[in-house]
Formats: structure tokens, C-alpha cells, sequence
């Protein structure tokens, strides 16, 4: 798995790069994002996940309990995102999600994936660490897939 996720970052690094900038404003099928708003999200999930997980802070974290109340603060924490991070140009975006990409490799290298956890929105009690991570890895993919379908590609 572990290689699958340094694989997949350096074809989504070489993707952006190769981007006009006319390129990264293009709709995507998330509706309400265009690639720009696409990848700043991909930024935000890892920066997000070495905050929360492998540094154990905690301050942001949404502690909602109902599913509809998670989700509506999970879609306006992550608008939030979007705007404050809309400024960025797409060498900065691109150098830090090379950056985030080479610390979670380190990180998940420190990872026992047979271990268990506690994944919030998958059950109240413990559940394999590789569900956490697979399900990143789904994310991501479906997020790629999202920019990629934009015709950016």
C-alpha cells in the first residue's frame, strides 16, 4: 500500500505541473470546486491528517455526533479551507503537496497497519488502522478522479 501512495502522489505532482493556468480553473465533477479547489482540498486532507494523527492536535477537530450535523460542518471546514487557501499560486500548492506527500510517507512508514484505531465516522469502538488509510487512499483517488474527469488531463 505503502508504495502505492508515493506512486500515486508523483503522477498527481507531474499531472499539476504540466497544468496551464487556465487548466487549474476548469469545473471538475464536484460541483461547486474547480481543479484548483480540487487539489487545495487533497492539501487540506493530508495537512489535516498529520495534524490530527501523527502530531495529536486535536483543535480541530469537528465533534459532532450527528451524522447531518458532521457532514454540514465538515462541508463548511472545508469551504473555509478554500477560501483561505484560494490566494495560493499553483507552484506553492504544488511544492507543498510534494512537501505533506514526503511527511506522510514518513509518517505511515512509522505505522503498524495491522494495528487498530479509533476511525470516528466508521464505528464507535476500534477498527483496523487499514480502513483509515485505505479509505484516504479512496479519497484521494476519487478526488483525482474528480479533477482528472474535468478535462484538465
Amino acid at each position: 500500500m505503502r508504495s502505492y501512495l508515493k506512486e500515486e502522489r508523483s503522477e498527481l505532482l507531474q499531472l499539476l505541473s504540466s497544468l496551464t493556468a487556465e487548466e487549474w480553473m476548469l469545473p471538475t465533477a464536484a460541483a461547486e470546486w474547480n481543479v484548483k479547489g480540487v487539489v487545495l482540498h487533497l492539501l487540506d486532507d493530508d495537512l489535516g491528517w498529520l495534524s490530527r494523527l501523527r502530531d495529536r492536535e486535536l483543535s480541530g477537530r469537528l465533534d459532532v455526533h450527528e451524522y447531518r450535523s458532521f457532514v454540514d460542518a465538515l462541508n463548511a471546514k472545508n469551504q473555509r479551507w478554500i477560501l483561505g487557501t484560494w490566494g495560493l499560486s499553483p507552484r506553492v500548492i504544488i511544492d507543498l503537496l510534494e512537501w505533506s506527500g514526503n511527511e506522510m510517507d514518513r509518517w505511515w512508514a512509522t505505522i503498524d497497519l495491522m494495528d487498530s484505531g479509533g476511525v470516528n465516522w466508521a464505528s464507535d469502538g476500534e477498527v483496523p488502522r487499514t480502513l483509515d488509510i485505505a479509505i484516504q487512499v479512496r479519497a484521494g483517488s476519487f478526488d483525482f478522479w474528480e479533477f482528472s474527469s474535468s478535462g484538465a488531463c
